[in-house]
């Protein structure tokens, strides 16, 4: 599989830098298809601890009430402080190390990001 650096969409903050891109979240269809885009966080890879609030802006996000993320059991996870102001919805999530190291969002039961989790270095 080949690696594609985008030039558009929702990487047109990206600076050019190829390993931001490499390193950005992994989108899916329905992200495309809602025309969305992540303004933050613009990393794929967050650096967080157990028990650190992870703040997500989605612009464009027009179906809001069935986006949630599963635990690595397959069960939903609540999207914390959601509000949506200008277009963009933002929501935090709690990471729960016990949980999984990634945070798949879902919307309607389709993919559409994904984050990997890594812990912060002291």
């Amino acid at each position: 599989m080949r690696n594609t650096f985008a030039e558009s969409s929702m990487y047109k903050a990206n600076t050019g830098n190829k390993m931001e891109f490499l390193n950005g979240p992994l989108i899916y269809d329905a992200l495309i298809e809602e025309k969305a885009e992540i303004l933050e966080p613009f990393s794929g890879v967050i650096n967080a601890n157990d028990g650190d609030k992870i703040t997500f802006k989605i612009k464009n996000l027009s179906k809001i009430d069935d986006l949630y993320y599963l635990d690595k059991k397959e069960k939903r996870v609540r999207l914390e402080n959601v509000k949506q102001e200008n277009g963009i919805l933002e929501f935090q999530i709690t990471y729960n190390r016990k949980l999984g190291r990634f945070i798949a969002l879902r919307l309607f039961n389709k993919a559409f990001a994904s984050f990997k989790i890594i812990p912060k270095t002291s």
